[in-house]
């Protein structure tokens, strides 16, 4: 077993004492007394760590080893596209500090703390084990991470940061294993608030391990950027109570506070994408349901802003399709979920080029053929959006 792990100087965390260093600086040990502890790896390096991850010894061997750390992180722009500031009783809140497009990544960030859920903690370090998580990070990486909202109240088995964790993650993977599911804390990205009617949607990039946050519609300049915290195909009692005992607070938002009878009719909208939903997991479009249908569901999340409800309903439509060799509404339902897509994954999204690709556009082109179209009304229907890229393409051509 290395040797117990040096307090640093000027930290605002310390490490615990059953801490220990292992053969690799950048790999501590959590707790020597146990027989399998957790290990925290601090990247890219211990000196002048941004990032921790805490995982058993033999998974954070294998992430340490990954290439993609050697690789920079891509800068900031020089013109962000939003600003964190107060926002009264929620605290801090982030806003477009100019317009924003329609599937127009907003942030693209690499989190600063991931941790996967099972993790072996003696009883007697459920405070020392997170702040130890944080002793060996800089000390902008520390601040980013502990003034991030706690809505955990603290007792002896949960700490303000893990309460903090509780409040703010969001689910990563990595390359090497996208079935399991880590949490991770931003220190931008996370100032984002919940809406029931969000205008950006989240997505974990895996190959490059960033989290992005994506404009789901048009952002206007001071608009504030929100996200979804919990499941939006609910009814507002039911989102309000999710919230009220996850994240301690009652939802004021603009789907929530609807007057009648505009509330009730969002309700039975989302009720019913909820149930739609619910049958596709359990096993598929069924036979029963028709093209038409599916349809009518997807025009439902359209009136609601639920883009990702949409999305997964294209793909149940594309898949409904195919079942029915109906190679015109495959070709219409695959058309609306890269549209769908675009606005939850952002328009640079590598499957969103490998379309644009395929149809012999760049992504950019693409989106505007996507932009187009629904200003002039075509609905996003398949022959005429192929006519109105062959117009483009020849009008291209002839220059």
């Amino acid at each position: 077993m290395g040797e117990r792990v040096v307090a640093r100087p000027n930290s605002k965390f310390q490490f615990s004492d059953v801490c220990r260093y292992t053969d690799d600086s950048r790999i501590i040990s959590a707790d020597y007394r146990l027989s399998f502890p957790a290990h925290f790896l601090f990247l890219p390096s211990a000196e002048n760590a941004t990032l921790v991850i805490i995982d058993a010894l033999p998974s954070v061997d294998v992430i340490s080893d990954f290439r993609l750390w050697e690789n920079p992180i891509r800068p900031p722009p020089l013109e962000p596209a939003f600003v964190i500031r107060e926002v009264g009783d929620k605290g801090m809140g982030m806003f477009a500090t100019r317009p924003i497009a329609r599937g127009e990544p907003i942030i693209c960030e690499r989190p600063t703390l991931v941790l996967h859920d099972r993790l072996s903690v003696h009883k007697d370090q459920h405070h020392a084990f997170y702040e130890s998580a944080l002793a060996g990070l800089s000390p902008d990486a520390q601040t980013a991470i502990s003034t991030l909202r706690n809505a955990h109240p603290e007792t002896p088995e949960l700490s303000r940061i893990r309460g903090i964790i509780y409040t703010n993650c969001l689910a990563v993977y990595f390359p090497h294993d996208t079935s399991r599911a880590f949490s991770a804390l931003c220190g931008q990205l996370c100032r984002a608030n919940h809406s029931c009617a969000p205008n950006a949607h989240y997505s974990p990039v895996v190959d490059t391990f960033e989290c992005k946050l994506s404009a789901m519609r048009a952002i206007a300049e001071g608009e504030e950027i929100t996200m979804a915290y919990a499941n939006v195909a609910a009814s507002t009692a039911e989102r309000r109570e999710c919230l009220l005992e996850r994240y301690k607070f009652e939802c004021h938002c603009t789907a929530c506070d609807l007057p009648e009878p505009q509330a009730t009719e969002s309700d039975r909208r989302r009720t019913t994408i909820g149930a739609s939903l619910g049958r596709i997991n359990e096993g598929g479009v069924q036979e029963s349901v028709s093209i038409a249908r599916v349809k009518d569901l997807i025009k439902l999340a359209e009136e609601e802003g639920m883009v990702e409800e949409a999305w997964v309903l294209s793909m149940a439509g594309m898949r409904y399709a195919q079942r029915h060799h109906d190679r015109a509404e495959e070709l219409g339902m695959e058309l609306q979920k890269m549209n769908f897509m675009r606005m939850l994954e952002g328009n640079d999204a590598d499957e969103f080029g490998a379309f644009a690709k395929r149809k012999g556009l760049s992504a950019e082109e693409l989106v505007k053929t996507f932009e187009d179209s629904t200003r002039e009304g075509l609905g996003l229907d398949y022959g005429l959006f192929e006519k109105l890229l062959a117009a483009k393409m020849a009008h291209a051509g002839s220059k």
